[in-house]
């Protein structure tokens, strides 16, 4: 018997779908994001948002492109902060936060947390 089992932990043929191992859960969300890669910057519409990242309706990025994003979620209420796109497909992507600053994760904490 592995470790794996011994330990009640799941075996990777048994793991859940991606959608349903997020670390953070996600809230929908009408916002504009702009999008910094390089000298280029793009507004993109966010579909969804959470403590660990946010959903964007684009492909115009490869996974793996580093970027700085700004996402605007409500009055006084801005997330500054680097991204990395982990998923393009359908026409969205994913993007990771990579570095969140205290008041980028007070804002990410107050929009998710209201919208329970």
């Amino acid at each position: 018997m592995t470790r794996a089992r011994a330990r009640g932990m799941p075996t990777p043929h048994r793991l859940a779908p991606d959608s349903e191992r997020r670390a953070h859960r996600r809230v929908r969300v009408d916002a504009q994001a702009l999008l910094r890669d390089g000298e280029r910057v793009r507004a993109e519409r966010c579909i969804d948002v959470s403590l660990g990242g946010v959903g964007v309706a684009s492909n115009l990025l490869s996974e793996g492109t580093e970027l700085e994003v700004v996402i605007e979620l409500g009055p006084s209420s801005v997330v500054r902060t680097l991204g990395q796109v982990v998923r393009n497909e359908n026409g969205t992507m994913g993007i990771r936060f990579v570095r969140l600053d205290q008041r980028s994760l007070t804002a990410l904490l107050a929009h998710v947390s209201g919208a329970a």
